[in-house]
């Protein structure tokens, strides 16, 4: 079983209407500010969030701390323009879990999670190559990544996030990562850092290690 919660800011859109036409400024530095306290205090308690639209994000959860998901959203709401709700389900992916969630915003189960698979997706050379192909080009190559990777994931009950840079993230349960690496290593020019761990904190700082590894063992090849 997977815990997720899915964290949604009430009256969001009524919000940005209120703002007037210069509005799209204010809306993203404030964006910005709620999802880096919801990382921050997800973070204390091992969960992992997700910013989605920004008006709904998701937290992947060891469900070691119960209440956890609900202090993470009082604290997006002491900095957040409009109310925030926070449901959490129980599922066997993460996947299903997050519609569960998604579903009944009513609804807060508890359950203790099975271990997570994080697979840390690093680009090839990329910044090398922006110079010759521009910084927009490879924005697009890292998009079309990150589509075929959450796709993909999908299929196998996980969920992605691009992270910044030239980094995606995949979200799986454990008896899929076999078929999602698979999938990683038909992408060509892609290398991933793996990570298991049931607190999804933990298995984020492993995929990094991992990764961290393969750059090192590339480096002492030349």
């Amino acid at each position: 079983m997977y815990r997720v919660g899915v964290l949604r800011l009430v009256g969001y859109r009524e919000w940005t209407e209120e703002l007037g036409d210069d509005r799209e400024w204010i809306i993203q530095v404030v964006q910005s500010s709620i999802y880096g306290l919801v990382s921050s205090e997800a973070a204390a308690i091992g969960a992992h969030g997700i910013p989605l639209r920004y008006d709904y994000m998701i937290l992947l959860d060891s469900g070691a701390h119960p209440d956890g998901l609900r202090r993470v959203a009082a604290s997006a709401s002491s900095i957040a323009p409009t109310p925030v709700a926070v449901s959490a389900a129980c599922a066997r992916t993460p996947l299903e879990a997050q519609r569960a969630a998604s579903a009944d915003p009513e609804v807060y189960e508890s359950c203790a999670s099975d271990p997570i698979a994080v697979v840390h997706m690093d680009v090839d050379d990329i910044s090398s190559r922006t110079p010759r192909d521009s910084a927009y080009s490879t924005f697009e190559e890292i998009l079309e990544i990150t589509r075929a990777a959450a796709a993909r994931a999908s299929s196998l009950g996980g969920l992605v996030q691009y992270l910044g840079g030239d980094n995606v993230m995949a979200f799986l349960p454990i008896d899929s990562l076999g078929d999602f690496l698979e999938f990683v290593r038909g992408l060509g020019g892609v290398k991933a850092g793996v990570g298991v761990h049931r607190v999804p904190r933990e298995a984020i700082a492993m995929a990094a290690r991992d990764l961290r590894a393969i750059r090192a063992s590339r480096a002492r090849r030349g």
